[in-house]
């Protein structure tokens, strides 16, 4: 019978490494040196060597600005373009040449799902673990810069056991100083404060190095697009604001040479002014009763309150709200008030109202 403490031994002579194998003591200044040295490949938002995810809503623009920084980069000499490759497993037809063609004009690598290129077989998703681990064995981890565009191609994002497993075979490549920048959705519903809320479980946003999703505010002919930081591991932005002017028969190229960028404070009163938009939209029966209400010579506001509110049969608080929110001379404000004797609100049209028609 075989000695217990004999197969502790045996078990102690087979064992490989210790922990010290494993420190980096004396390490520290490399590593501050290469973060130092931080390239950012996409304005202030991805840094070269890490993971960046980045959430929006559908046919929010996301594409469009990643194309448009990474375009920025290479022009700017930060990013050699032979080192970027594309993977747009979401496009066909039209808007796929179409990127294509900006691809061919700046150099950088255009892979589509479906197409061989200069295979013989066609490209498929499922092929990235392979073509990662190419890179990480042939040394070239460290030049290579892979866009998935979009990251549920690649891999079930609702899915923890495939979010995990895709982890674990994109960290070597970044640990190799690869640079992976993954684009994705949010939810279709927002949070309490109106953010959007990132879509899956938790287990791409946890691995990657730095996160952001991107806000979407609405003008006439502009979107205003806003990164917001959730997550980082490096000095990028906590926030960068791009717009561009959508037109009717525009072509992509004039869509994307219309992307500018766009000042914090200028794309906080964008962000305000389209939330006013919603807010009136949201609430235009109720607009449209108070405005009726007071043509009609109700005017105090606990009458025009009660009365309004009967007619939509909406809170009274709601209508307090739009009351308030609505009163002024601006854009999408369409009354004003005194207040009078014991300090009761009077309401009156503005001009602009008063001169309108029957509704808003």
């Amino acid at each position: 019978m075989t000695n217990p403490l004999e197969q502790v031994g045996n078990q102690r002579k087979s064992r490989k490494f210790t922990f010290k194998d494993f420190s980096m003591k004396g390490k520290a200044e490399e590593l501050l040196s290469k973060m130092e040295n931080d390239i950012f490949v996409l304005g202030r938002i991805a840094i070269k060597g890490q993971s960046t995810l980045i959430y929006a809503q559908t046919n929010a623009g996301k594409t469009l600005l990643i194309i448009y920084l990474l375009i920025k980069a290479i022009k700017q000499g930060d990013i050699d373009p032979s080192n970027v490759f594309y993977l747009n497993a979401d496009d066909h037809g039209k808007g796929f040449a179409q990127k294509l063609q900006l691809a061919d004009k700046y150099g950088f690598e255009m892979i589509g799902g479906g197409f061989e290129g200069n295979a013989d077989v066609a490209f498929s998703p499922d092929m990235l673990q392979e073509l990662l681990e190419e890179r990480v064995e042939a040394g070239e981890a460290g030049n290579t810069i892979v866009i998935l565009d979009t990251v549920k191609k690649f891999v079930d994002h609702m899915d923890k056991k495939g979010g995990r497993k895709f982890g674990m075979y994109t960290r070597p490549f970044i640990t190799q100083g690869g640079t992976l920048i993954m684009l994705s959705h949010v939810n279709k519903h927002k949070d309490g404060e109106g953010k959007s809320i990132y879509s899956g479980t938790t287990d791409l946003i946890d691995d990657a190095d730095c996160a952001f999703t991107l806000e979407v505010s609405e003008g006439e002919s502009t979107r205003t697009i806003t990164f917001e930081h959730q997550k980082s591991r490096g000095d990028v932005a906590l926030n960068a604001s791009y717009s561009y002017t959508r037109k009717e028969g525009q072509s992509y190229f004039e869509l994307l040479g219309s992307v500018t960028a766009v000042s914090a404070a200028d794309a906080e009163r964008e962000r305000e002014l389209s939330d006013s938009k919603q807010f009136v939209t949201e609430n235009i029966h109720i607009v449209n009763e108070i405005v009726a209400c007071i043509r009609g010579g109700i005017a105090l506001k606990t009458e025009l309150t009660k009365e309004v509110a009967e007619r939509t049969a909406e809170a009274r608080k709601r209508v307090n709200k739009v009351l308030s929110k609505c009163t002024g001379n601006g854009a999408l404000q369409y009354w004003l008030f005194r207040t009078g004797e014991h300090n009761k609100q009077i309401y009156r049209l503005n001009k602009a109202t008063a001169k309108s028609g029957a509704k808003i």
